[in-house]
């Protein structure tokens, strides 16, 4: 994984306080018919939208990672698995 300890940490304290409240993953598939992938991010973009991440945390994690590094994070932290990974 690419992403350094302390955006990690930073990251997983911002999903954990984002997705209180939010839809459990099982309720979002059900719901709304998306994928893990997209509860994860979504999860992510909802941290940013309401404050809990602070302004530019994202756009700095872009400065040395991309997508899948994010991902992959984000997989971490939600013990959710990478689409075709069964």
């Amino acid at each position: 994984m690419r992403i350094t300890q302390s955006d990690y940490q930073t990251l997983a304290s911002a999903i954990y306080r984002s997705a209180q409240g939010a839809e459990t993953l099982s309720e979002y598939v059900d719901q709304h018919g998306l994928t893990a992938k997209r509860w994860r991010w979504m999860l992510l973009w909802r941290a940013k939208r309401v404050g809990i991440l602070r302004d530019g945390f994202i756009e700095s994690l872009y400065t040395y990672c991309d997508d899948e590094n994010i991902d992959t994070a984000l997989r971490q932290i939600t013990g959710t698995r990478k689409v075709g990974s069964e």
